[in-house]
């Protein structure tokens, strides 16, 4: 079974970067593919020092769903937040029903994250980029069944660069 971190119902819980180290709200950081089958449910991210919300990196099988950006992230462009970032060669995860609406560096941010799944969700007010895959292979991503709008006007919502052979966006609404 998964193991899952999850919300108490009717309650939401707030996750915040301490203000040294890596800077980061949660991070699920291994040996390349040993931590597996976690599920993220229903938190939210924030922290006036938080520059990663959530780093999955050398991980498998993770799904991250139900998450919001809290409004106490020192924003784009003073500070270089990004929301998800999947990064270390992870394979098969999912970024699923969850809300982007705050202005991040990046709300999305895939760099060597193989077979990830982004389905569902809304993304808004973006800073820089909503979903961005640079930085190794990408192969196999799915960007479907989302919501883009209030783009930064000189961004993308969605910009896929080398590696990400096989890659699909589709059934989106821009």
């Amino acid at each position: 079974n998964p193991i899952t971190i999850k919300a108490f119902p009717g309650e939401t819980p707030i996750l915040r970067a301490p203000s040294s180290g890596t800077r980061t709200a949660l991070e699920l950081r291994g040996p390349v593919l040993r931590i597996s089958d976690w599920v993220i449910d229903g938190m939210t991210i924030g922290g006036s020092s938080t520059t990663a919300g959530i780093h999955l990196n050398g991980v498998k099988n993770v799904t991250v769903k139900n998450i919001r950006m809290e409004n106490t992230f020192t924003l784009w462009p003073t500070l270089s937040t990004d929301g998800v970032i999947i990064t270390g060669g992870s394979e098969d995860c999912r970024i699923l029903n969850s809300i982007f609406d705050q202005r991040l560096m990046n709300q999305v941010h895939l760099s060597s994250a193989r077979h990830t799944e982004i389905r569902g969700n809304e993304f808004t007010n973006s800073g820089r980029m909503g979903i961005i895959m640079d930085g190794g292979d990408n192969a196999g991503t799915i960007v479907a069944d989302n919501n883009f709008h209030d783009a930064s006007p000189d961004q993308a919502m969605v910009a896929l660069y080398l590696g990400t052979q096989g890659s699909r966006v589709v059934n989106n609404i821009f």
